[in-house]
């Protein structure tokens, strides 16, 4: 495995950290709904063991299919997202969509698939994370969907 690769599984086993932090301060902030926020951040830790789990295992990265600029720019904006909950106010409806949009860019920008799996180990690691990432979409699409206002 090249250096590339490794630095690209690093960043977004980081990327992972980062929302889960996110999501930490969000169950801080919103008491009435902490068990949800908490567990999507305990989840997010899980995705990036998961995610360092692929520079043990045998994968190929595809640079053509995601570019490190791409993985920096969403972190630099979950950084900025969790520096703004640290300084104003930021509604439930906010912070579920915030983390929708989060949850559904990685999911529509077919991260993962940037990886091709050559053993079972690493085909059933990249399939868990496609579940997992889907399995948040619908459940902050649910969340958002029951406390939105028209």
């Amino acid at each position: 495995m090249g250096e590339e690769q490794r630095n690209v599984i690093e960043l977004l086993a980081t990327h992972e950290e980062a929302i889960s932090q996110l999501y930490a301060c969000y169950a801080e902030r919103f008491p009435d709904h902490k068990e949800f926020w908490s567990t999507l951040s305990e989840e997010e830790l899980e995705h990036a063991k998961l995610v360092r789990q692929l520079s043990e295992l045998s994968v190929h990265y595809d640079e053509t299919k995601l570019r490190t600029s791409v993985i920096k720019i969403s972190l630099d904006h979950v950084k900025y997202q969790l520096a703004k909950v640290h300084k104003e106010e930021v509604s439930l409806i906010n912070a579920l969509s915030t983390a929708l949009d989060l949850e559904r860019s990685i999911v529509d920008g077919e991260i993962f698939k940037a990886f091709k799996g050559y053993s079972t180990d690493a085909k059933g690691v990249l399939r868990e994370l496609e579940s997992a990432l889907q399995d948040h979409v619908e459940r902050v699409q649910k969340a958002w969907n029951e406390h939105r206002t028209f």
